[in-house]
């Protein structure tokens, strides 16, 4: 198994679907669908139960490639 934290989530383990070489600067892996990866995560944070981490928010930010000004628009938040 691989640990996945190059999406910026602490919790992502893939099984299958990505290949590893060692190499003169250590072990190289890559994954063979990052985008088809990116977009299940995602549709995996959308169905969660409670709030999403800082992390989680993060991720789908970039996945739908805002901006934290835009997303600002999309989802007005007021603090306390």
């Amino acid at each position: 198994m691989y640990h996945y934290t190059e999406c910026g989530l602490r919790n992502v383990w893939l099984e299958n679907g990505y290949n590893s070489r060692k190499t003169g600067y250590g072990e190289a892996v890559s994954v063979e669908d990052v985008d088809g990866l990116h977009a299940l995560l995602a549709l995996r944070l959308a169905d969660k139960k409670g709030s999403l981490t800082a992390a989680e928010l993060r991720f789908l930010r970039t996945h739908l490639c805002l901006s934290q000004a835009s997303l600002a628009t999309v989802f007005p938040v007021s603090l306390p």
